[in-house]
Formats: C-alpha cells, sequence, structure tokens
C-alpha cells in the first residue's frame, strides 16, 4: 500500500522489506515530531497490508504491519483489524530485542487481549 495515497499496489511481497526500506530515503520519509508521537523518525513510503477473507472472499480483517521503539530495540508487529477500522481483533511481535521481562510481556496472551480490549474501548 502507497502511505501517501492509500493506493493498493500490487507487488511481489518476497522483495519489500521494511526494515530496509527505513534506512533508504528513496524509500522512506522523515517525520517532524507532529506526525510523529511514536518517536520512529521516519516511515517507509509503502507498507505491506494483508487482507483475511472469508469462504465467499468478503474481506474480514486487514492486518498492518505496526513498529516502534521499546526500551531497548526497534520492536516490529503486525496488528489484525476488524474491517470497520477500528476494531483491534489481535496483535503478534514478530522481531523485537527487548529483556525477557518486556519482551516476555509483550508475547503474553493476556497482554495481547487486554491491549485488542483496550484499543476497542477508545
Amino acid at each position: 500500500m502507497n502511505l501517501a495515497t492509500g493506493e493498493l499496489l500490487e507487488k511481489d511481497p518476497g522483495k519489500f522489506n521494511q526494515a530496509q526500506a527505513l534506512k533508504d530515503p528513496q524509500q522512506s520519509m522523515a517525520l517532524d515530531a507532529s506526525q510523529d508521537p511514536a518517536g520512529i523518525k521516519r516511515r517507509s513510503n509503502l507498507a505491506e497490508i494483508y487482507l483475511v477473507r472469508d469462504a465467499q472472499q468478503k474481506i474480514e480483517q486487514v492486518v498492518l504491519p505496526i513498529y516502534g521503539n521499546g526500551l531497548w530495540s526497534m520492536m516490529y508487529a503486525f496488528v489484525a483489524l476488524d474491517v470497520d477500522g477500528r476494531t483491534v481483533k489481535g496483535i503478534t511481535y514478530y522481531d523485537q530485542g527487548e529483556t525477557p521481562g518486556l519482551g516476555g510481556e509483550v508475547e503474553n496472551p493476556n497482554w495481547r487481549q487486554a491491549v485488542c480490549r483496550q484499543a476497542g474501548a477508545e
């Protein structure tokens, strides 16, 4: 997805690496403080998203990549949203270098469920 326009692009997902795109000024953009509440400093121009469909091919969920600074490392995750775009259905961290305390907590099913409930309350 082109993050500037919202346009869905047909690209080979195996050829896009978000972490590498963030380091390339031609594939990412710097964020000023007003655009950057998470303190990530840059965002890639593209994002690989996933559409989860039911048996009739109707979209049930949209899965988006998210990332942000932890205490010791950049943390990468996927968040699954209901088609309403507001209801968080799940969150899974796939890359993070935090200590077992924080790193273990983001993998805790109770913590993940609490994030979904809290996000739905806002």
